[in-house]
Formats: C-alpha cells, sequence, structure tokens
C-alpha cells in the first residue's frame, strides 16, 4: 500500500493534507470527521486544528483533510523541535492509515494531496 500525504511549512504553521476517496453519499464528510474523532483529537491536543472540505482534484471526487498546527519560530534550526514534529506527523498518518482501513474508506487517491 501507499499513500501521499502533503507537508508543508509556512514560518511558524505546519501543514498537513491527507485525501479520502468520496463515496457520494450524503453526509460523507461529517461521517469521515467522526471517523478520525479519536485519531486527529490527539493531533488537536498539540495544537493542530482539522478542516474538511469535499473537492474535486484531477478528476476525482475527494475529501480534503487539512491539519495546520502553529510552530516555534526556530523550528528550522532547533533540532527537538523538529524531531518532535516529525514524530508527531509519522505517528498521526500511522493512527489515520490503521483507522482508514478499519472503516473501509478509499486513501490511496489518484491524485496528489496538496493545497485546494
Amino acid at each position: 500500500m501507499s499513500l501521499r500525504v502533503w507537508v508543508g511549512l509556512n514560518v511558524r504553521r505546519l501543514f498537513v493534507i491527507y485525501y479520502v476517496g468520496h463515496s457520494g453519499e450524503t453526509g460523507f464528510s461529517k461521517r469521515v470527521e467522526e471517523i478520525f474523532r479519536f485519531s486527529l483529537g490527539g493531533a488537536q491536543s498539540v495544537g493542530y486544528k482539522a478542516h474538511f472540505e469535499d473537492a474535486v482534484v484531477d478528476g476525482e471526487a475527494i475529501l480534503s483533510i487539512w491539519l495546520t498546527a502553529p510552530t516555534d519560530a526556530d523550528l528550522l534550526t532547533n533540532p527537538s523541535e523538529k524531531l518532535f514534529w516529525a514524530q508527531d506527523i509519522a505517528m498521526m498518518t500511522e493512527s489515520y492509515i490503521r483507522t482508514a482501513l478499519r472503516n473501509d474508506l478509499k486513501i490511496n487517491t489518484r491524485c496528489l494531496p496538496g493545497p485546494l
């Protein structure tokens, strides 16, 4: 299995973007938000905010899950901050994958995640 994730940094803000293939069902984004409640709840405890947006990218219907978190101004020069965020993204992504697979969500989309 492969998973595409977009990670970005804007001076003092970190972005992590995942895509889920959209099922087309009414209320899909709310259902997915509930599915990830526990996985993303941990992320929110360290400052992430989660955003869910329906979109069509490269002809594929997806649900974009944006996570943003404030970082310290010295993130790029502070080894312990870099280590924390790198490990946090890895652990959050593992939780995301396991949760998606348990709930039969399509996370291996054709299109590359990124800002909409």
